[in-house]
């Protein structure tokens, strides 16, 4: 890994954990042990040529090719018909020796090993054979074991210790004098922590239907056999065999996560049956008989209870079904020629996939993902329509984005009813870069739903009756608003429809609730910030004051007392005298000089002021800094300043982070002198001239309607007086396609320069 210093000073290469840097100057090649070089030049740009490899040619070829170990512990994914077209974008590829070589997944526990075979193709006699071996990505060999055919050898594979991804590459050399290597072939290993729980299912017979403690054995031997391809693992057990009365079981629940009222009463008299002994945990597989529409079984997303009709089976593939509907219910896997649009559908029955129709039991990689990290889906509340109970017709993702997409316009304008609504929980669900441990939407004002509860319960979170204040958050033309109570570890976010109102006007809400969804008290922020982006934060207790303030004069931090220039000048002598600065045309050398003979001294006063704002809000400085812009000339600041493009996001961010916490920021910004002026200030190296001519405080972020852009306010510790140094216009806007934050301010462009990192 190669990563180049922000101010310039040079580069850091870090290879198999040996880390050194190399000072900015002459470019530094580094060749790796195939033939790849990289060059980094004296800026610290980075180039690599794969050339050497690419266009070589072996005299003795050799390909690999990796396949599953028929007695593998784990899983073994490779691209072929009749998947190749619908999901190579889930494979990785590359060229190797002027062919497309796709490269297979494989996974393992993160605390174990397993096998994978080595098929070699190679010319008859080939010496090449004898260099052939296999490393990981950080350079490791792993030995080849012989298996007694030639052409077929074994590698033995390890977890990573954690969740994570790891290249294997078979490479030789043409003889084993030779130095030039070959790749032969690639694969991925993929880990995956699985020791957290073990799955317990509870095989629960219904009427005539019965299990017998070796048909349990069988549903277990069979459900890890499935899921150990994604490290997941199974136990079974048997529950209490129920009496229901029914003619057809009625298996057409309204959508993909409902139950119909036949499942509802079957859930009921299991838990009554149970009692204390009913376990949320766990997920329960009911036997029946025929059901209403034929099918051999349905378990709706996320949800903890099955149904699966052994009428359908005779005596066959039971517990494969079982298996097809656990990926539904507790891992939201979908049909795979039934995606709804969220990956690319396969025809019906002709792949060999366990989410497929048919007697197969693979998964795909993608799948092994999804298992660890679940997607959930939910029916539409905006009327897409459903093609069935057992499949979805919109990521959950979609409804909070449309949301999200609206609250960025000037109006929220949303259609939809209360009938449309699923009730459904998701655990662990994504948004954007963050991640909700729980999401629930509900269409009733009865918070305390069945799902919410067990959820609670297994997290051992606990419900109160304590309420916040209703909110109403963002403006509307019409349709909905919401209002958030907070009760007890959940916060509530209620939708109403609202009457129409002029543009800009809160609207008045009606007593129709639409639908609300519920989020863990601690993470509401989470949700809040995807669902409102252009939310606003101001620190309101920070007070502003002036860098001529007596306060500051006596006021010395690790810096020192600032020194006072009247004029605003970067600079000047004893007594607020003026300061000569004068620079050699040939030399370049500059010097500064006081008609008393004492030095000039540099006018610290306004980073001072900013330093003290920060500190009376319990926020302290570290030495690190962000810079955003160089200087274009390192002896002229009228000369003007460059981006540094690739910072821009990091230094949003790292704002935007601090605002959020109540913590403000210290800035540097560039304005161009009216005159021709010498930088004064320096970069941590020393040597550096520094683009900063004043400094100010960060002390919140809002959204501009007129401009359609983000801004972030500041104090300027420059003014004399409240009205102008905190003025609720001072924003700095943020130009995401100029990569710039600046604006025009006291009739010149102020642009920020850097950022001073907070302890």
């Amino acid at each position: 890994t190669i990563h180049r210093n922000i101010d310039g000073s040079g580069v850091i290469i870090s290879a198999q954990g040996d880390t050194t840097v190399v000072k900015a100057g002459d470019p530094v090649v580094i060749k790796d042990n195939i033939g790849n070089t990289t060059v980094v030049d004296k800026d610290g740009n980075i180039t690599t040529n794969t050339t050497a490899k690419n266009n070589a040619v072996s005299k003795n070829p050799i390909r690999v090719t990796f396949t599953a170990y028929d007695k593998q512990l784990f899983g073994f994914d490779a691209l072929k018909d009749p998947m190749k077209d619908d999901l190579g974008v889930y494979y990785p590829n590359e060229n190797i020796n002027g062919i497309t070589y796709v490269k297979p997944w494989k996974s393992v526990s993160s605390n174990s090993s397993d096998i994978v075979m080595v098929n070699i193709s190679s010319p008859k006699n080939n010496p090449a054979i004898k260099t052939l071996k296999i490393t990981d990505s950080n350079g490791v060999i792993l030995p080849l074991q012989k298996t007694g055919i030639d052409s077929v050898q074994q590698v033995t594979v390890s977890g990573t210790g954690s969740d994570g991804t790891i290249e294997l590459t078979a490479s030789y050399a043409d003889t084993d004098t030779s130095n030039q290597r070959f790749t032969a072939g690639k694969f991925n290993v993929v880990s995956y922590n699985n020791g957290a729980s073990t799955h317990n299912v509870v095989i629960v017979p219904v009427n005539t239907n019965t299990l017998t403690s070796t048909d349990c054995n069988q549903v277990q031997s069979t459900l890890n056999i499935i899921y150990q391809q994604a490290c997941e693992s199974y136990t079974t057990s048997s529950g209490p065999t129920l009496k229901y009365t029914y003619q057809t079981f009625d298996a057409k629940p309204s959508d993909a996560v409902s139950y119909t009222s036949d499942m509802l009463a079957l859930i009921k008299s299991l838990k009554d049956t149970l009692g204390s002994s009913y376990n949320s945990n766990n997920f329960y597989i009911f036997l029946l008989n025929n059901s209403n529409n034929n099918n051999a079984g349905i378990m709706p997303f996320n949800q903890n209870f099955g149904f699966v009709f052994t009428d359908q089976h005779n005596g066959k593939d039971l517990e494969r079904t079982i298996a097809h509907e656990i990926g539904h219910g507790v891992f939201g896997l979908m049909h795979t020629f039934d995606t709804h649009g969220h990956q690319p559908e396969l025809e019906q029955g002709k792949t060999n996939n366990l989410m497929d129709y048919g007697t197969d039991t693979h998964m795909l990689k993608l799948q092994w993902d999804q298992i660890h990290e679940p997607v959930c889906y939910t029916e539409t509340c905006f009327g897409t329509g459903t093609s069935g109970g057992e499949a979805a017709t919109i990521n959950i993702i979609a409804l909070l984005e449309n949301i999200r997409k609206a609250n960025q316009k000037e109006y929220l304008s949303l259609d939809l009813t209360q009938d449309q609504c699923p009730h459904v929980c998701y655990i662990n669900l994504k948004l954007g870069d963050s991640k909700l441990s729980l999401l629930q939407i509900n269409c009733t004002k009865a918070f305390e739903n069945d799902n919410i509860n067990e959820f609670l319960n297994r997290s051992n979170f606990k419900l109160t009756s304590s309420f916040g204040p209703k909110l109403i958050i963002k403006p509307n033309e019409k349709t909905i608003v919401f209002s958030e109570t907070n009760k007890g570890q959940v916060a509530y976010y209620q939708y109403h429809e609202a009457k129409e109102n002029p543009p800009l006007q809160l609207p008045e809400l009606t007593d129709n609730f639409l639908f609300e969804f519920a989020v863990l008290k601690s993470e509401n922020k989470i949700f809040e910030d995807y669902l409102y982006p252009n939310a606003e934060y101001f620190l309101d207790k920070i007070q502003w004051i002036s860098q001529i303030n007596s306060v500051i004069q006596n006021y010395s931090p690790s810096n020192g007392k600032c020194h006072w220039c009247s004029q605003f000048t970067s600079s000047c002598c004893d007594q607020d005298a003026a300061c000569s600065i004068t620079k050699d045309i040939k030399t370049k050398k500059v010097s500064y000089s006081c008609d008393d003979g004492s030095s000039c001294r540099y006018n610290t006063c306004c980073f001072n002021t900013s330093r003290y704002m920060l500190e009376q809000s319990g926020t302290t400085l570290n030495n690190e800094r962000i810079y955003a812009v160089s200087l274009t000339n390192q002896n002229e600041l009228q000369d003007g300043i460059n981006i540094i493009e690739n910072i821009f996001d990091v230094i949003c961010n790292y704002i935007l982070t601090n605002i959020k916490t109540n913590k403000p920021i210290l800035i540097g910004v560039y304005f161009k002198p009216n005159s021709s002026t010498i930088p004064y200030n320096y970069m941590l190296d020393g040597t550096t001239k520094s683009p900063t001519v004043h400094y100010m405080l960060i002390v919140g972020k809002g959204f501009d309607k007129s401009l359609n852009k983000e801004y972030f306010r500041f104090y300027d510790p420059g003014r004399t007086s409240s009205a102008d140094g905190a003025n609720s216009s001072n924003k700095l806007i943020i130009d995401k396609t100029a990569k710039k934050i600046s604006t025009i301010y006291r009739g010149k462009e102020y642009i920020l320069t850097e950022i001073r990192k907070n302890n």
